[in-house]
């Protein structure tokens, strides 16, 4: 290969990549303004969803609506249970 066809080379390489570096300038631009508007659009969200005083409610009130009850508290190691101590 002689050295003024390495050069043409070189420059269709260098121009490609000017190309392909704008390409990605505009999809960066492009992506950076769907990333604010996605952000608007989730902080207005959060506004509707937060509540204007958060609600408390009773154990009582948790298990009837979600069935929840508190967790037992677990024997502790060594404990005692209704069936006597374990033996070795």
């Amino acid at each position: 290969m002689t050295l003024e066809k390495r050069l043409d080379d070189l420059e269709d390489g260098i121009e490609e990549m000017k190309s392909i570096s704008l390409c990605m300038a505009e999809q960066t631009a492009h992506m950076q303004a769907l990333i604010e508007q996605m952000e608007k659009c989730l902080n207005q969200y959060e506004h509707i969803m937060e509540p204007a005083q958060p609600t408390k409610m009773s154990d009582v009130g948790l298990v009837n609506k979600f069935g929840i009850m508190r967790q037992q508290k677990q024997n502790e190691p060594g404990e005692h249970t209704l069936n006597g101590p374990r033996s070795p």
